[in-house]
Formats: structure tokens, sequence, C-alpha cells
């Protein structure tokens, strides 16, 4: 019988250690986010606001040498203190309302984008996420084209309203984690329309 308690209680040791372990790493991420302070930026000519962090530099079509598709509202670059990398927001208009159908075709047809296995590998595939109060379709992929240089890895976020499709997505340089999702879900859910 103590031979017994002896190997249970050798057995709970670790896993108690491992239990606060990951008690500190996910205090830790929420203190950073914690301390994450957040700009509202205004895409006024694309109809939306969103809170962008501080501590990186915004780009977008009034700055000078802006070279990106008429889609894209704004290019956010870290300051390389921040677990992502990169956040860009586009806008795609169309001739017509947009319904889910709809939706779920443009969802495919972004998704296509990745569909080339030897280079990229789709993580999450058109999951919907409910960020109060919009529904945002998310598609997580790892961009592993260049075996020469660092992978990739993106999440984009979608949402549709009237007749415009409207994608935030998240560059950054490891795979997902708790400390990236908790810097990058306060951009997704302070997104607002204005139009």
């Amino acid at each position: 019988m103590a031979r017994l308690l002896l190997a249970v209680l050798l057995t709970l040791v670790p896993l108690a250690a491992m239990a606060q372990d990951a008690e500190d790493s996910a205090d830790a991420t929420s203190e950073q986010a914690a301390e994450q302070v957040y700009t509202a930026y205004d895409a006024a000519n694309y109809g939306f606001t969103v809170e962008l962090p501080e501590g990186g530099r915004i780009d977008d079509p009034s700055t000078e040498g802006w070279t990106e598709e008429e889609q894209v509202a704004f290019r956010w670059l870290s300051d390389g203190t921040a677990p992502v990398d990169m956040i860009i927001g586009r806008v795609d208009k169309f001739q017509a309302d947009i319904d889910d159908d709809m939706f779920n075709v443009f969802c495919d047809t972004l998704l296509e984008n990745w569909s080339d296995e030897a280079k990229y590998t789709v993580v999450t595939s058109n999951r919907r996420i409910n960020i109060d109060p919009l529904t945002w379709n998310l598609i997580e992929v790892e961009d592993n084209k260049n075996p020469d240089s660092m992978e990739v890895y993106y999440s984009v976020f979608s949402m549709y309203s009237g007749s415009t499709v409207y994608s935030i997505t998240m560059y950054y340089l490891e795979s997902v984690s708790d400390e990236i999702q908790a810097f990058g879900i306060p951009v997704v859910y302070s997104f607002d329309l204005t139009e």
C-alpha cells in the first residue's frame, strides 16, 4: 500500500508542476495582452474602423509610395516587438448584395489560393467564428513555399455586409499560439462598420 501511495505521489508531482507551468504561461499571456495598447484607426474611405496595436507603422492609400491593390485599406507593420508581424485590412465590393451562399462561394474561392499542398498547409478551413456582434469566416494557413526561408503563417478573417466583404489578415512567423490569439483577437473584436 505504501508503494502504491508513493507511486501515485511521484506521478502527481510532475503533473502539478506541469499544471503550474501552464497556469504561469496563461497568466503571462493575459498580462501581455492587457499591456498591449490599441489605437482606433478610421478607414473612412472603406467604411470601417478598427483598433490597431501601438508600436507599429500604419500605411494606407494616403501614404507616399503606396502600391497595394485598391482593395487594400491599410497595412500595419510591427516594430519587431509584437507576436504578429503584419496586419492587412482589405475590402472587396460587389455589384449586388451578398447572401450566405454567395459569401460561402467567396470563402471557397479564397481558400483555393492555398490549394497547392506542396507549398501550403491549410490548418483551418472556412470555420465560422462569432465575435459579437459579427460572424467571421476564419482560414489559417502555413506558407512553406520557400524551403530556404522562414515559414510564414497567416489567419484570414472575413465577413460581409451588404455588397461588401471585409477581411483582416494577420501574418506571423510561428504557428498560432495563445500569445498570437491574445494579441490579434482585440483587432478583430474592435472592427466596426461606419457605412
